[in-house]
């Protein structure tokens, strides 16, 4: 959408028998497909329950080991043996904490098992995607596109306006939406401090408080 969106304004229809100068991405319908979430912590069983709305076949990639997958999956495996599912999902979610054990998790060997007309989205951390293996995938199409929020490079104090990359163009690649790390806020919501509202009025009454960090895991 932002790609077409951004053609149209320019008055470019993007046929493609009639213009070929311009980028043609297609819309890629979502029922029926496979979609695959590396991370089924919370957030991860959050987006599996969302896409059960969808009719597609969802699986999962968990640090724990599942002996039945849990609803609404069909698959789930241990990290161990992420590679061995990637190659059937047409949409891949990361859905991972950062972490010494998920950072540059997902490389090279992700990306090059991965259908060409496969999509990446990454809503975790920067860190835990190969910045130049990322990059590589999308420049030279071999997955479809993809849909980031979390990057490499941030604004920092006195310096507002940066690209996402220092490394690389993202900004300039078609197949790629951006956004600048969004993803835990919604209008005169926030989402993401509602767990943090509950510890502190369980602190309060004296209960047991959710979401407990393991300091070891670092998650």
């Amino acid at each position: 959408m932002p790609l077409h969106d951004r053609y149209l304004r320019k008055g470019r229809w993007c046929r493609p028998q009639q213009d070929r100068e311009s980028f043609f991405l297609p819309p890629e319908p979502v029922y029926g497909k496979t979609v695959l979430i590396i991370g089924y912590g919370a957030v991860g069983q959050y987006i599996a329950k969302l896409l059960t709305g969808f009719s597609v076949e969802l699986q999962a990639v968990d640090a724990k080991e599942h002996a039945i997958p849990p609803e609404p999956l069909s698959k789930i495996v241990q990290s161990l043996h992420m590679l061995d599912i990637a190659a059937e999902a047409d949409f891949l979610f990361v859905a991972v904490p950062l972490t010494n054990k998920t950072r540059g998790m997902i490389n090279r060997s992700l990306f090059d098992i991965m259908k060409p007309t496969s999509y990446f989205i990454n809503t975790s951390r920067g860190e835990v995607v190969e910045e130049e293996d990322l990059y590589n995938a999308l420049k030279n199409k071999e997955i479809a596109g993809a849909a980031i929020d979390t990057w490499y490079n941030y604004p920092k104090p006195g310096e507002p306006d940066v690209l996402p990359s220092q490394r690389f163009p993202f900004h300039k690649l078609d197949n790629l939406v951006l956004s600048p790390h969004r993803a835990g806020f919604a209008r005169a919501m926030f989402p993401h401090l509602d767990d943090a509202i509950e510890n502190l009025n369980r602190l309060a009454m004296g209960k047991e408080l959710i979401n407990v960090v393991d300091l070891e895991e670092g998650y």
